[in-house]
């Protein structure tokens, strides 16, 4: 019994993790970090996507989380967060203050590209995997899984640089929206 309700969650996983892609290429494929919020039953609270040529504060993951409480969505325990790629330590720590001043428990972290793919397209010179952020993992006790969909979440990216070349384009920023609410998406 215990294999089908594997199955059925890494299931779940995929299904959400090909949304996240969705939304990615949809709201934002010359920058697709993207992240979805999910509650424990597989449910989507929450879409985003990067948008930190508005605030260094908003990338996908942060952008979802703020999205949530400005919305006064607090107090919910088991939340999933999905993300195209692995969330980087300022995403960590925002998973830590939702915890602590919202209480949103996040139970676990589903993720596409590892961080060293995008490391490879972009020189961000930020080597800091989740993995090596265990300390914060370890003290919010959250499961990490991935990659879900690492070819998809790879393919994303690399099309994402290669438009951005073709564009002539060191920062994307200057063709997007500069409006946070046009990067994310809250569902009922």
């Amino acid at each position: 019994m215990s294999s089908i309700h594997s199955t059925h969650k890494e299931a779940d996983h995929i299904q959400n993790m090909q949304a996240v892609i969705d939304f990615a290429k949809e709201k934002n494929k010359i920058w697709p970090f993207a992240a979805a919020i999910t509650t424990k039953e597989g449910k989507i609270l929450c879409k985003a996507t990067d948008c930190a040529h508005i605030s260094p504060l908003f990338h996908a993951e942060t952008l979802a989380i703020h999205a949530l409480v400005t919305h006064n969505f607090k107090k919910q325990d088991g939340l999933i967060l999905y993300s195209t790629t692995e969330p980087d330590l300022l995403s960590l720590t925002a998973l830590y203050w939702a915890q602590i001043t919202h209480e949103l428990k996040f139970d676990k972290i589903v993720y596409g590209a590892d961080a060293l793919t995008i490391q490879e397209l972009w020189a961000f010179d930020l080597n800091m995997p989740v993995k090596k952020s265990q300390d914060i993992i370890d003290s919010l006790n959250i499961e990490v899984l991935g990659p879900i969909l690492e070819e998809k979440c790879n393919d994303l990216f690399c099309q994402a640089k290669d438009e951005q070349v073709k564009l002539g384009l060191k920062h994307p920023g200057r063709l997007l929206s500069n409006d946070s609410s046009d990067f994310y998406t809250l569902l009922d």
